[in-house]
């Protein structure tokens, strides 16, 4: 039976990674620019894949908040990141005025 999570490159809360989860930073990763919707200020974040408990790599736009933990303990260069593990917490923020499942990580074990 076709599992249509497969036709989603991107990282789904509470389908390719759930709390708790222990997941691996698959390469370093590329910048992409992301337009705020709010302020229509464009932003550049980081975009990493993400290998998952299923063994499935899907991508994952970093939050500052995942992007400044990672840092603090695997340092600046993202080369340096490639499979340490992360634990992930997804968390309901509101996003715009819309209630959002988003996903945050930090370094294991810190």
């Amino acid at each position: 039976m076709p599992d249509a999570s497969e036709l989603n490159v991107f990282a789904m809360p509470d389908v390719d990674i759930k709390d708790g989860d222990i997941v691996m930073i698959d390469s370093a990763g590329e910048f992409v620019d992301i337009t705020d919707q709010k302020t229509g200020k464009t932003v550049k974040k980081l975009r990493l894949p993400i290998m998952c408990v299923n063994g499935k790599v899907k991508e994952l736009t970093l939050n500052n908040t995942s992007n400044n933990a990672l840092m603090k303990v695997y340092g600046a260069n993202t080369e340096d990141w490639v499979g340490k593990q992360a634990v992930a917490a997804i968390v309901t923020k509101d996003v715009f005025g819309q209630l959002k499942r988003l996903i945050y990580l930090q370094p294991v074990g810190k």
